[in-house]
């Protein structure tokens, strides 16, 4: 009876948030967190009511949280995208179409629409507290409209747009500089395959005027893998792996920042100097919420990116191209038989290259695996019980696991100078041709990778 009861305790335990001393949340699955402009709060919601925060140190306030029957939590955090503006915090549906309102101590459907199922992947923006979504996915093509939701007749409407009007797209992210929104990455996709795209595409928000500019001179292809969700007025970010970018609208750079803490990064919330920040608890399988001062939460940058070059007219343009390719081709036939001799293997520039690597745990564990299996090689699906936490659906697992092998590619080749393609080679069965296995390049040992036994 008495084992009974304590495992009813823990059973509870394991279900509700923790406060930590640190004045932190543990949820069992991450959250809902966004900033609230109406309630002027970082919020966290989760099944058991919503907490609210307004700076580091101060401790959360748990508020009553009402969900519908035809919207619970669970549904609510896989298919809404959180949207405050200073009329009120709303839940648009993934796609366009339905909204809700987080009115008193509950969630209530304000809408006279539907599941439109043609914005997915759509970058979600405020202006003077009107919602747009700019792009998406949807039967089978991506798209490049803008629509925006109104008030009076609670329905969409699409913003003509015009100028430069970009190709076509899905995912990627945005930035606003002043009356601009600057979108970078995504894809652009139909029933003929799909293409990424990396030129820069700015809308001027008071002309709605289209203007492309040319490739985006980031280190990575931005590819919608980014640690925030919206546009946001205040502090503006993109997330590869363990590198943290912010925008600087003033000189219209990303500001780079490396730490192997923002691997487990799972969402930021950032609103002038104070962060709300979701990182993932691989231990407990946990997802573990705080606010953190933005400036020591960063620490030092290490580099600066231009996110796109001066433009220039397009004739003046073309012809600078024709004269410049002549003079370079002169160049290079004239210093050939130099250069030959000179030849050398480059090496990495990347400044991402030059971090001094740290093991945690799951890449300890991850590491360990890979000598034990040794050439007898592993097929990828094997790797799925270190991410099946947090009871995540397939395409969650699969998308943990992909850029985590992504991570320790570039990591090894890092460490090690083994290029990143052939930091894992694969062969097949003899026994059966269609299976494919992985395994750790030889030249890799624990000595080298800096792997304790």
């Amino acid at each position: 009876m008495v084992v009974s009861f304590c495992k009813i305790i823990v059973l509870i335990y394991c279900a509700i948030p923790i406060m930590g001393a640190a004045q932190s949340l543990t949820f069992p699955q991450s959250p809902i967190i966004f900033y609230s402009h109406a309630r002027h709060s970082f919020c966290a919601l989760d099944e058991s009511g919503a907490f609210l925060n307004q700076k580091p140190g101060s401790p959360w306030k748990k508020q009553t949280l009402l969900y519908q029957k035809d919207v619970d939590y669970k549904t609510l955090r896989s298919d809404f995208i959180p949207v405050s503006t200073t009329k009120g915090d709303f839940f648009v549906v993934g796609g366009c179409g339905m909204m809700y309102q987080w009115k008193g101590d509950s969630i209530v459907r304000i809408d006279e629409s539907f599941r439109h199922k043609n914005q997915f992947g759509s970058i979600i923006w405020v202006k003077e507290d009107t919602i747009f979504m700019t792009g998406g996915y949807g039967f089978f093509e991506s798209t490049n409209i803008t629509t925006y939701f109104d008030w009076d007749t609670k329905g969409w409407f699409h913003r003509k747009c015009g100028g430069d009007v970009p190709p076509t797209f899905s995912g990627g992210m945005a930035f606003r500089n002043g009356n601009e929104l600057i979108f970078i990455g995504g894809r652009s996709e139909s029933i003929n395959g799909f293409k990424d795209i990396r030129q820069v595409r700015k809308l001027d928000t008071q002309n709605w005027q289209w203007k492309v500019g040319s490739e985006v001179s980031l280190p990575w292809n931005p590819d919608g893998q980014s640690a925030v969700k919206y546009v946001k007025n205040g502090a503006q970010l993109a997330r590869n792996l363990s590198t943290l970018m912010e925008y600087d609208s003033q000189s219209n750079e990303m500001v780079a920042y490396a730490s192997e803490k923002f691997l487990n990064i799972a969402a930021i919330v950032p609103q002038d100097d104070i962060w709300m920040v979701c990182l993932t608890n691989h231990n407990f399988n946990s997802y573990d919420v705080q606010l953190v001062d933005k400036q020591a939460y960063l620490g030092e940058s290490f580099d600066r990116y231009p996110l796109f070059q001066v433009e220039m007219g397009g004739g003046r343009k073309v012809a600078m191209l024709v004269v410049m390719g002549i003079f370079i081709l002169g160049i290079w036939v004239w210093r050939r038989p130099v250069r030959i001799q000179a030849m050398a293997p480059a090496e990495h520039t990347n400044p991402v290259e030059k971090v001094e690597w740290a093991w945690g745990d799951l890449e300890l564990a991850l590491m360990n695996f890979f000598f034990e299996i040794g050439e007898q090689g592993f097929e990828t699906t094997e790797l799925n019980h270190f991410f099946d936490y947090g009871s995540p659906n397939f395409d969650t697992l699969k998308k943990r696991r992909d850029l985590k092998m992504r991570e320790m590619r570039k990591r090894l080749s890092s460490i090690t100078g083994i290029p990143t393609e052939e930091v894992f080679l694969e062969k097949r069965l003899e026994s059966d041709r269609r299976v494919k296995k992985l395994y750790l390049n030889p030249g890799i040992k624990r000595e080298n990778a800096g792997i304790s036994l």
